[in-house]
C-alpha cells in the first residue's frame, strides 16, 4: 500500500553514494508521492547542534515492482545526440 502525504513511516536510509552504507530505520513523515504512485519521498528530522537537520529520501513503490531506492545509484541520465 503506498503511503499518503502526511503518514509517519519508518524507513532505512542510505547513507553514502551507491548504497553506501544502510543505517537503522528511522521514522518521517511522507512529504510528496507521484501522481501514479511510483515512487514517495520521506523527510526526516535530525537534531543538530545548530538545531534541526531536514533530510530527504526517496523510495519506489511496489507499483514499480522494483524494491531499492530510485536514486541509489545516481540519477538516470538519458544518453544524449552525441553518444
Amino acid at each position: 500500500m503506498t503511503p499518503k502525504v502526511g503518514d509517519t513511516v519508518r524507513r532505512r536510509i542510505e547513507y553514502g553514494m551507491n548504497g553506501g552504507t544502510l543505517l537503522p530505520p528511522e521514522t518521517g513523515t511522507v512529504v510528496y508521492v507521484h501522481p501514479e504512485e511510483r515512487f514517495y519521498t520521506v523527510e526526516f528530522t535530525f537534531p543538530s547542534r545548530w538545531g534541526v537537520r531536514r533530510f530527504r529520501e526517496s523510495y519506489l513503490t511496489e507499483r514499480t515492482g522494483v524494491s531499492r531506492t530510485p536514486f541509489t545509484r545516481g540519477p538516470y541520465l538519458p544518453k544524449g545526440p552525441d553518444d
